[in-house]
């Protein structure tokens, strides 16, 4: 398929074409030029086509061959940075993450000593709560690390700088 098979054609349109270029549209054709859509849209075109063809010496300039080569070079490059870039924030996401989450253990693993430096400091309710229920203190910082993994790596993903 062309591109052209869906295009609507009238059947007066060659014979307008014709008459055009030779310069003898009778008032018939005039008044269906002024209700055919396609008629004046390929009159339009022929005439373009023909001042393009009466016109000498005017021919398109086109860029030289290393133009393309190195517009494609560029393009290449941008492209591989992207991509690269696009891995070092997933790699970063991850390193931040994992940060936490070794963060969070080793403060559960070391919680022993740091509680008696810094039991003074946590208001009585909260250290009633985190002694009656440990799993649940621990449950509940382990839920906001994955959260705050998840969060990183979905926007490491998405984000197009």
């Amino acid at each position: 398929m062309n591109g052209y098979d869906d295009r609507d054609v009238c059947s007066f349109e060659p014979e307008i074409i014709d008459a055009s270029r030779r310069g003898t549209l009778d008032d018939e054709q005039r008044n269906h030029l002024i209700g055919c859509e396609e008629c004046r849209e390929a009159l339009q075109v022929a005439a373009l086509l023909q001042d393009a063809a009466e016109t000498p010496g005017v021919e398109p300039e086109l860029p030289q061959a290393p133009y393309f080569w190195w517009k494609s070079q560029i393009q290449e490059r941008l492209a591989f940075q992207k991509r690269r870039r696009r891995s070092l924030g997933i790699f970063q996401a991850l390193v931040i993450g994992l940060t936490l989450v070794l963060s969070v253990a080793a403060l559960f693993l070391l919680w022993p000593i740091l509680g008696s430096w810094v039991g003074p400091l946590v208001p009585e309710e909260i250290q009633k709560v985190a002694a009656a229920s440990p799993s649940i203190v621990t449950l509940l910082s382990l839920a906001s690390a994955v959260v705050l993994v998840v969060a990183l790596a979905v926007h490491a993903l998405l984000a197009d700088d």
